[in-house]
């Protein structure tokens, strides 16, 4: 795959045209880091459903989007769709639109401003600031799937592994 320029991007990424080996059901392990804290998820996106699970594996709190509404644990609320309102780290990765990092005027925090090739499989895209031009952010993306794999801040660490297709 080759990336498209840094200012199409995301919409590079959220068109599954573009990446034939995304799977349409898949199950992933996400792991969110910060300097104190340590989480775990599984999780399974549906995508011809339109539905999504993520079940935080340390306090067993199960997040889910199916039938038009949103629960975590016994909290429900409608959502308009499976890709809305998505705030859990690790499956915002798969959701990327949600991630402030595309150059979206007001809305983002960061831009996009440079890629490189990691390896056959893997591009790193440099993030800078919108409010300070010396401070970066970085994330890596699949090139097969389109997913975004990991993604690193000054404070926190989100990693998706063990992929596989349902």
């Amino acid at each position: 795959m080759t990336l498209a320029p840094v200012d199409n991007l995301l919409d590079h990424l959220l068109d599954a045209r573009n990446f034939p080996d995304r799977p349409a059901r898949y199950r992933v392990h996400g792991v969110w880091e910060s300097r104190s804290t340590i989480v775990h998820y599984d999780i399974t996106v549906d995508d011809d459903l339109e539905e999504w699970t993520a079940r935080d594996l340390a306090t067993q709190t199960l997040s889910t989007y199916r039938g038009g509404v949103v629960t975590t644990g016994a909290d429900q609320s409608p959502s308009q769709s499976y890709r809305a309102r998505v705030t859990n780290p690790a499956l915002q990765l798969l959701f990327p639109e949600h991630l402030p990092v595309w150059g979206r005027g007001s809305r983002d925090t960061d831009a996009p401003i440079e890629t490189e090739r990691l390896d056959d499989s893997h591009t790193l895209v440099v993030l800078r600031s919108t409010q300070d031009p010396a401070l970066r952010k970085t994330l890596v993306i699949d090139d097969r799937t389109g997913f975004v794999v990991r993604f690193y801040d000054a404070l926190t660490v989100t990693v998706l592994q063990d992929l596989t297709v349902v």
